[in-house]
This record gives structure tokens, C-alpha cells and sequence, in this order.
């Protein structure tokens, strides 16, 4: 409807007044319905707090704020639609009295030259006081009305968000950065609305210097406005602070958790790991695998020490107030204790490997028992030949000088043994 009224390009004054009169109608039903409008804010605000599904209402502050956003440029669309009227108007009476000017003018060249005095008389006397004094409070209250409708606005947005239920909720795992984004962009925000609460302040008080009593809506209007913005920061302060607290929180837990799964990966590492291999090269792999699980718990010993002190510093904030246990119930000694015992466990595995690795034979000590044994078992396939198959005495020969090769390699090889049993336990 506002759009609907022609306010540019008007020439004829008629035309100018109806239009000027329209505007101003539209006008005074706005304004008879900015209470409303403060009403509608309050209850969507008590509704946003009540509503528990976060989809919802997030859905309803939408709608909050893009009814807000329309109610301001509705009001600014209509406040630049009087300023463009008005303008029209003064550049019609301008125009107007510089005809009559001329036409007088004209006129007094015929004229007495106490008549031309007169008219130069009437030329020179400036415009009435008054006139401009109220197109000046009219621009005053048009100014008044365009920052305490901003700052206003930025308020009811902003209590929609910082009265959510999110604020009464602690958690201890999970993300809040969509709500801290929120938060954010409302104080990078605020100290431009603080300046103009400061303007729409001084503006009402320039005012009611002014007009005096006929001014005294305007001046309770700024000190409810002013009254609203101390309950605000208070809120957003409150908020800010909830945010930096559950921020710590949620970095301890998630801290404690990290170092809880890390300590439980060893523990059953240990427990399903075989007994010491009997040869070098498998035992050696156990070795070195228990020796690297060692480290990465040893690791987390300054881990430990943070979360302790972490746990501290969130419990000394929350000191007089409930107790901060029955929500931070991290049991940090507990968990130093399974802690230190795996660590210890492990090192304990590793110990045992590293004896049993010292206590295997040498290389060359395995390589002369495989020498052995394959000389054993030649000899052992010569002996079985049965004894019924010596009948003649070219085989008898032979057979007596193979028992004395193996007597002769018997005696070499006892006496080899002998020197490297000696060896190997010193």
C-alpha cells in the first residue's frame, strides 16, 4: 500500500497535501500498532524458549526475523516516502513564491516608490520561526524513529537466539559451533547498535529540550530503550561466558576419552599376545612391537598430567556454585591407575622378552648341532646294515675299515662338541 503512493515528481500542490495526508495516516496506524509488534516479539520469544525441537525452532526464529526485517522497511520505505513528499512540497512553495516575486516585480514598476519599499520590505523579512522549527522536530523524531526501530530489531533477533534452550543444556561430547557462530555474530554487531542507541538518545533529548512535555513519548520510549539494551548485554555477557566454559568442556572430554581409548587399545594388546617365541627372528618381532607400545603410552604421560589439570581449573569456576562433580564425574584417579598399571604391565612384557632373547643359543652353536646331527644320521645308515650280510672277506675288509673312519670321525667330532659347550656357557 505504501509502495502503491506516488511521493516523487509531484507539481501540484493539491496533489502534494492528499498525498501528504495519506502517508501520514499510514503512519499513525503503524505506530498505533508498534506495541503489537512488541507484544508478537515477546511471545515468539516465549514460545522459541518452550519449544524443546531444535528444527522447529529454528524454523520459528526464521519467520521472527524475517516479519522484523519486513516491519523495518516497511517503516523506512514510509519514512522516505513523507521525506520525498515534503521535499516536493517545499520546492513548490519555492517555485510559486518566485513567480509571485516576479510578478510583483512587474507590477511595481508602475507603482509609488513607497509601494516598492513596502515589497523590498517584505522580500528581505526572513520565514516564520516557527515553520522551521517544526520541519526541524519533524526531522528529529523521523531520526529518533529509524535507530530506536534498528536497534530494536536487533534486540528481538537477538534475544530469539540467546534465550534458547541450548543454554540450559550442558554437554559433555557433541558440537556447539552453530550456536557459538550465532553468538558471535551477535556481539561483532553490537557496537554498531550501541551507536545508534547513543544517536536515538541524544536525538531524544534534543527534543525534549525542545518541545518539552509534548516530547515525554519519546523520552520514555528512549529510556525503555536504553533499560531493554542493559538487560541485553547482561544476557549476552552470560551467554559469551556459557559458550568459553562449555567450549573447555567439551575440549576436556574429548581429551579424556582420547587417552582412555589409547590406554584400553594397550591393555588388550597385551592380553591376547602370544608366549615368547622359541626361535630369534619371532621373538625378535615381539621384542620390537612391544618395545614400540611401550613409547606410545609412555606418550601420553603429559596427557595425563593436563587432564588432571584441566579437571582442576573447570571445578575452581564453578566453585560456589552446585557442586561441579555430579557433572564433571571424570575419575581421573582411577584412570592414572589403570594408566601406570598397563604402562608397567608392558614394560614388564618387555623385560621378559629381551631375557629370553639373551638366554638362545648363538648362531654358530645351532649351526654345529645341524652339522652333527646330519653326521649322526650317516652314520647311523652305515651301522644298519645287518650283520648276516658279512659272508666273505673282501666285504668283512671293508666293513671293518668304515667302522674305524666313523670311530676316528666320532672321536673329531666329540672333542668339536666338547669345545663349543665350552664356549657358549662361558
Amino acid at each position: 500500500m505504501v509502495r502503491s503512493i506516488k511521493a516523487s515528481n509531484l507539481k501540484d500542490h493539491a496533489e502534494i497535501a492528499a498525498c501528504l495526508r495519506r502517508l501520514s495516516t499510514h503512519k499513525a496506524e503503524l505506530e498505533a500498532k508498534h506495541p503489537t509488534m512488541d507484544k508478537l516479539c515477546s511471545m515468539s520469544q516465549d514460545l522459541l524458549f518452550s519449544v524443546k525441537n531444535k528444527e522447529v525452532a529454528s524454523k520459528l526464529e526464521a519467520r521472527l526475523d524475517s516479519f522484523a526485517q519486513r516491519w523495518d522497511r516497511l517503516v523506512q520505505s514510509l519514512e522516505m516516502n513523507i521525506s520525498q513528499v515534503q521535499l516536493s512540497s517545499t520546492v513548490s512553495t519555492t517555485k510559486q513564491s518566485e513567480m509571485t516575486h516576479s510578478g510583483t516585480v512587474t507590477v511595481t514598476k508602475v507603482t509609488t516608490r513607497e509601494k516598492v519599499s513596502a515589497l523590498r520590505h517584505t522580500r528581505e523579512s526572513p520565514p516564520p520561526q516557527k515553520k522551521r522549527q517544526v520541519v526541524v522536530d519533524s526531522e528529529l523524531r523521523k531520526r529518533f524513529d529509524v535507530d530506536f526501530t534498528e536497534v530494536h530489531s536487533y534486540m528481538t533477533r537477538g534475544e530469539a537466539i540467546l534465550q534458547s534452550p541450548e543454554f540450559s543444556v550442558s554437554r559433555k561430547d557433541g558440537s556447539i559451533q552453530e550456536l557459538h557462530d550465532k553468538v558471535q555474530a551477535i556481539d561483532r554487531e553490537r557496537p554498531e547498535k550501541y551507536r545508534k542507541l547513543q544517536e536515538a538518545t541524544r536525538t531524544a533529548q534534543t527534543l525534549v529540550e525542545q518541545e518539552g512535555s509534548r516530547a515525554d513519548d519519546i523520552a520514555q520510549a528512549a529510556d525503555q530503550l536504553n533499560q531493554r539494551w542493559a538487560g541485553f548485554c547482561v544476557l549476552l555477557a552470560d551467554r559469551l561466558t556459557w559458550l568459553a566454559y562449555q567450549t573447555k568442556v567439551l575440549a576436556f572430554y574429548s581429551l579424556y576419552e582420547q587417552s582412555e581409548q589409547a590406554v584400553d587399545s594397550s591393555d588388550n594388546w597385551l592380553k591376547v599376545q602370544a608366549p615368547p617365541a622359541s626361535e630369534p627372528e619371532p621373538l625378535k618381532v615381539q621384542l620390537d612391537r612391544c618395545r614400540e607400545e611401550v613409547a606410545r603410552l609412555s606418550s601420553l604421560q603429559p596427557q595425563v598430567d593436563l587432564l588432571e589439570k584441566q579437571l582442576k581449573e573447570l571445578k575452581d569456576e564453578k566453585e560456589g556454585e552446585e557442586d561441579p562433580s555430579a557433572f564433571l564425574d571424570a575419575d581421573i584417579t582411577a584412570f592414572k591407575e589403570h594408566y601406570r598399571k598397563v604402562l608397567e604391565d608392558l614394560r614388564a612384557r618387555e623385560r621378559q622378552l629381551q631375557l629370553v632373547l639373551e638366554s638362545l643359543p648363538p648362531a654358530r652353536y645351532k649351526e654345529t648341532i645341524s652339522t652333527l646331527l646330519a653326521w649322526l644320521q650317516q652314520c647311523e645308515a652305515k651301522l644298519s646294515i645287518p650283520s648276516t650280510a658279512v659272508t666273505e672277506y673282501p666285504i668283512m675288509e671293508q666293513r671293518l675299515k668304515d667302522l674305524q673312519v666313523l670311530r676316528k670321525d666320532f672321536t673329531l667330532h666329540t672333542r668339536t662338541m666338547a669345545e663349543k659347550h665350552k664356549g657358549f656357557c662361558c
